[in-house]
């Protein structure tokens, strides 16, 4: 979130642009944070449902990705719910599933909540210019040894290498929060490297494998599998755990690659369920291989080589 600097700063860029250069900014900082994409401006187009015709500020285009329509509201106050609300109405009525909501002054809680709670099959992400400036975890390269993989955050995450108290190679989590206030909020995502040994080479063995611990620490827990998310080259595989709760699920995907298996894993509630499936599934699909090569310094050999 922002603080306060953050936001008398972007207050201030809001006052002295124009209506045009402030929305050629936008377009920019979105090219920017989404590599490979490009943004149209000013877009008209025909409601499916009313037959009216629509303008829309700008339009996200990302390779193998849905569009996402953007609408700026150069508001002097915050992204309020009604605000929410209306855009989703635009949204259904243009059969569109993606969308962000970008004000200088931010947005509320209630605006906040109403989109974290989601509409129907519809992904909604609010930022702030400021936030778009200030964003630098669309992706990165978790590791363990020289395997690596290539991670990009589903739609409306952002990706954490700092994971503070996690044990983990990456922490994943909705934009505006940080990782205390996910994990208070039992949605969030975390990412581990399996590097193939003796115990398991292969994603049925290493299912087999943490179910045999999983089951016999948490009591009353059940397991089940999913269809695996699609990948161009690589074998996946997508569970379910379900606590004894009631409260929390976790949900965990594989990809296998040729010298390590990684693993993401997000814990949601039940509630969530469905969608956050959507985002595991987008995430484990694009999940790619990298290996790594580490040169010791001249500390370590005395060449820097």
């Amino acid at each position: 979130m922002p603080n306060v600097f953050g936001i008398v700063g972007c207050y201030a860029v809001f006052r002295h642009m124009t209506w045009q250069e402030y929305e050629a900014e936008v377009a920019s900082e979105l090219e920017r944070c989404y590599p490979g994409s490009s943004v149209q401006r000013d877009v008209k187009t025909t409601g499916v449902l009313s037959g009216t015709s629509r303008q829309i500020d700008l339009v996200l285009e990302m390779a193998d990705q849905d569009p996402v329509v953007v609408e700026i509201k150069r508001y002097g106050r915050k992204v309020h719910v009604k605000d929410v609300e209306a855009f989703i109405g635009i949204l259904h009525d243009l059969d569109v599933k993606r969308g962000m909501l970008i004000c200088p002054k931010g947005y509320s809680e209630a605006a906040i909540q109403r989109v974290w709670k989601g509409a129907d099959n519809l992904e909604l992400d609010v930022l702030s210019l400021e936030d778009l400036r200030r964003f630098q975890g669309f992706g990165g390269i978790p590791y363990a040894g020289s395997n690596g993989a290539l991670l990009s955050a589903p739609f409306g995450w952002v990706l954490d290498l700092d994971t503070g108290p996690v044990d983990a190679l990456a922490v994943l989590y909705r934009r505006g929060r940080t990782l205390e206030t996910a994990m208070r909020a039992g949605e969030w995502m975390y990412v581990q490297c399996w590097q193939k040994d003796e115990v398991a080479t292969t994603i049925p063995e290493l299912l087999a494998h943490q179910r045999a611990y999983m089951v016999d620490v948490i009591e009353g827990l059940t397991i089940e599998t999913l269809p695996p998310p699609p990948h161009p080259v690589s074998q996946t595989a997508l569970r379910v755990a379900r606590y004894p709760d009631d409260v929390t699920v976790e949900l965990t995907g594989f990809v296998e690659f040729e010298g390590s298996i990684f693993f993401l894993v997000l814990l949601t509630t039940p509630e969530d369920l469905d969608k956050n499936i959507r985002k595991m599934s987008a995430a484990t699909s694009g999940l790619r291989s990298i290996r790594l090569v580490h040169r010791l310094g001249p500390d370590h050999d005395g060449n820097g080589s």
